[in-house]
């Protein structure tokens, strides 16, 4: 498989989130035609460990994925990467008894596909196997920085409300957004190929993003008290930038004949700007363990259980 040129690594973390292997063991096959004296005694060979016929997963993708913040930390990770021992895939593993490599990281863009994003943190294809029967992918909301510039750029442009426009963040990205997840969803499309070439055998599910914002226009006028500092008009952009981002997530996987994991729908009523209890997204000051405008331990179970019940099930023998 020929992946894409390597580039120069690109800052990826998102603007308000930066402040927030398990070895598979194969016995060594014994030769079970060793032959008998009549003088020597020959002690009966353990019988060698039979191959793993369960699920081997390999979990790809950003802080959605790695789940910065979420406690408990997974020990194993490098700390750059923010991933938590209770994300999706952990959840996942556990339920299924898959055997997980996860490889997820906080700030991933779809080139950290290819290139080392940090020191001591390789290219995340490079866990993929041949042997590897399942794949998750969560990439794009970092591409193109799209994810800190709806967050951190539309937050800065709250002062030309005041000169009349309700909308200051569509008015400034929308035409930028639309370019940029256009162009996120071409390489994200390239990368499943690629995907399907280094894993021959594995399903391959890309995981959409949760819903983040309210859909409706009494929802958008909670979010003031959430901390959230977007206008109603510019929260309703901003969700149809998601729900645009998703398409083009949906879109790639289809055509790749690889399965779209939608988590949008079922997180509907769980935005940041409802209540604490109810929440699976965290606001920008978070109340519950987790990075602004991310996940929390509820929302990572959420996307677990929707998972879980589109992974096919493996051959037991």
């Amino acid at each position: 498989m020929v992946r894409p040129r390597r580039l120069l690594p690109i800052a990826a973390a998102i603007a308000v989130a930066a402040a927030v292997a398990i070895p598979l063991a194969v016995a060594d096959e014994l030769d079970p035609n060793g032959s008998e004296t009549v003088a020597e005694v020959v002690e009966p060979a353990a019988p060698a460990a039979p191959p793993a016929p369960g699920i081997r997963y390999v979990a790809l993708g950003d802080s959605y994925t790695s789940a910065p913040g979420v406690t408990p930390v997974d020990s194993t990770a490098p700390p750059a990467c923010g991933r938590s021992a209770v994300n999706y895939p952990h959840l996942v593993a556990e339920q299924l008894g898959a055997q997980l490599t996860d490889v997820s990281c906080g700030g991933a863009q779809t080139m950290s596909l290819y290139d080392a994003q940090f020191s001591g943190v390789d290219a995340q294809l490079d866990a993929l196997r041949p042997d590897t029967t399942l794949v998750t992918l969560g990439i794009g909301g970092n591409d193109n920085d799209l994810f800190a510039t709806a967050v951190a750029g539309c937050a800065a442009q709250l002062g030309d409300v005041v000169a009349g426009d309700p909308a200051p963040c569509r008015t400034r990205y929308a035409q930028q957004f639309s370019e940029d997840i256009a162009a996120s969803g071409v390489m994200i499309k390239q990368a499943l190929v690629n995907i399907n070439a280094e894993a021959p055998q594995a399903q391959v599910v890309v995981v959409g993003y949760p819903n983040l914002f309210p859909t409706t226009p009494a929802g958008r006028l909670t979010c003031a008290a959430a901390g959230v500092p977007f206008t109603p008009d510019d929260i309703e952009f901003l969700d149809g930038v998601e729900r645009e981002l998703n398409a083009a997530l949906a879109t790639a996987a289809t055509e790749t004949k690889n399965t779209y994991l939608d988590t949008y729908t079922p997180s509907l009523g769980h935005d940041m700007c409802t209540a604490p209890g109810t929440r699976w997204i965290e606001p920008t000051i978070p109340l519950a363990p987790a990075a602004p405008v991310h996940p929390n331990a509820a929302g990572q179970a959420a996307v677990a259980a929707g998972l879980a019940a589109v992974v096919r099930p493996r051959p037991t023998a």
